[in-house]
């Protein structure tokens, strides 16, 4: 399931140069992230984001795959759509581990699909072998964002079952210090704070122009 974005399917964009795969070393712990991947070993077929909950893997996932002529993929909407219950109400009445479950089940499959954008849920990439596990052909790119702007969205969107807690920003800081490491083994990183999605996806599409020679 997914929506196709913009105009018809364009073919898969083919790879110039690789630095390190997804999946590769990380920095010592504490220190400065790794340099970004030029991209998967393989044409890129399908484009993963990855990041904290509000970063805006949504609707960036969206324009992006209009900007490409590619099907976008939210996870959690998938999800919502298969269960016919919200996020919020999964977490309330089955509990995480439960979601996670779904969570994995949904992005699995549409890991399957090529000419696709997907929005992975938060925490999806925050379990060992994810990322590492994603088929050939799939960029990562990790949407990065700081605690504090993280909740700062938070408090102004729908609701965030891991953020409905007395101190949020202390719970957002936790679970980004628990996550990160695993969202740096991205092919790309990505800073989005302070920035329009407009100027994010464009970033995005110049360096898949200069990683493919177009």
């Amino acid at each position: 399931a997914g929506e196709r974005a913009g105009g018809g399917p364009r073919g898969p964009l083919t790879r110039r140069a690789v630095n390190r795969p997804a999946g590769g070393p990380l920095p010592p712990s504490g220190g400065p992230d790794p340099e970004p991947a030029a991209g998967p070993r393989a044409p890129v077929r399908r484009i993963l984001l990855v990041g904290f909950m509000t970063a805006g893997k949504t609707r960036i996932g969206r324009m992006l795959g209009t900007a490409l002529g590619w099907r976008f993929i939210d996870v959690d909407a998938e999800i919502e759509r298969r269960t016919g219950r919200t996020v919020a109400r999964i977490f309330q009445e089955d509990g995480e581990p439960a979601f996670r479950l779904l969570e994995s089940e949904a992005t699995i499959e549409a890991l399957q699909q090529d000419e696709g954008v997907i929005a992975s849920g938060g925490g999806w990439a925050a379990r060992p072998g994810a990322i590492e596990g994603v088929p050939g052909g799939t960029l990562v790119i990790w949407l990065r964002i700081p605690a504090r702007e993280a909740v700062r969205r938070a408090r102004r969107g729908r609701p965030r079952p891991l953020l409905d807690r007395p101190d949020p920003l202390a719970t957002a800081r936790a679970l980004l210090a628990e996550r990160e490491p695993y969202y740096r083994r991205a092919h790309w990183t990505i800073d989005v704070e302070g920035r329009e999605p407009a100027a994010i996806v464009e970033d995005i599409m110049q360096r898949m122009k200069q990683l493919h020679g177009r």
